[in-house]
């Protein structure tokens, strides 16, 4: 029998600690037959209380939990105080912003073991293609078919790029759109996933490899600078910082042209890391004190 991500994580954590099953069974106050089907993954879950004393004894807080799709205690108390986004509002709007941020933590990690993947204020999609073996060549645009479409080769033979065939179309867009396309190449092949719908976004798999590439071309580090760079323009160093001088769509389009990405990409992205609200926007004007 195969472990759970459960039993896995325990058995790792036990081992770097140097414990025996023994061990653990008797600091943790429980019986070391039963940690041991955990670990051989026969058995799949345990107690969120005996969860939370082995995250104690092996000094891991929160991360038997994940492993478990579990939520440590403080969580789900801190959650269920907002009942208003766990109940009608919920499949509409808590849902998705929770899936969009589950993917930001892949898109940062994926940015950052690529190696010269940042050009300036920018990401390099270039780069990212070429680290993860792609190469992408432009499609002949199609008048019929204006929106950017991405075809990849249903399997990367060994050593040689795959080959994928973007469109961007055309207009002042087709540049923005053509390193959203190269991003979205290296999002799916660092996921050995090599069929791609774009423009279409019904599927759930490929609605999350969209929301990892607005995390790859927008990181936490380069948008927290490109945020600053465009509240700066509202005044002089010596303004008194007032959030109604910015205006949220000049904001936006100076973020995006910043990153060398598309608006909604850029709303999407300080939407997620908090940076429109008031006092992250305060923080970022003129003359405050961050």
């Amino acid at each position: 029998m195969e472990p759970t991500p459960l039993g896995s994580a325990l058995r790792t954590l036990r081992k770097s600690r140097k414990l025996t099953l023994a061990e653990l069974a008797a600091r943790a106050g429980t019986g070391e037959s039963h940690l041991s089907r955990v670990e051989t993954g026969k058995r799949a879950d345990i107690s969120r209380d005996l969860i939370a004393r082995l995250e104690h004894v092996l000094d891991a807080p929160g991360e038997l939990a994940r492993a478990a799709r579990r939520l440590p205690a403080e969580r789900e108390s801190s959650l269920s105080a907002h009942a208003g986004a766990l109940g009608a509002q919920y499949e509409r709007l808590t849902e998705p912003a929770l899936r969009r941020l589950d993917a930001v933590p892949v898109g940062e990690a994926l940015f950052a073991r690529t190696p010269n993947s940042q050009r300036g204020s920018q990401v390099d999609t270039r780069v990212l293609c070429r680290f993860y073996g792609c190469d992408p060549r432009p499609a002949r645009a199609r008048p019929q078919s204006p929106e950017p479409v991405l075809f990849s080769a249903p399997h990367p033979m060994t050593h040689v790029p795959t080959r994928v065939d973007i469109n961007p179309g055309s207009g002042v867009e087709a540049g923005i759109r053509l390193r959203f396309l190269e991003a979205h190449a290296a999002v799916h092949l660092d996921a050995r996933v090599y069929e791609c719908t774009l423009p279409r976004m019904g599927m759930a798999e490929e609605m999350r490899f969209i929301d990892i590439t607005c995390a790859v071309l927008a990181p936490r580090t380069l948008l927290d600078r490109a945020m600053r760079i465009a509240a700066s323009s509202v005044g002089d160093e010596s303004d008194t910082p007032d959030v109604w001088g910015i205006s949220g769509v000049s904001l936006v389009e100076d973020v995006a042209t910043s990153l060398g990405i598309s608006a909604w990409v850029a709303v999407r992205r300080l939407a997620e890391e908090g940076l429109l609200e008031d006092q992250a926007l305060y923080e970022s004007m003129p003359g405050s004190v961050a």
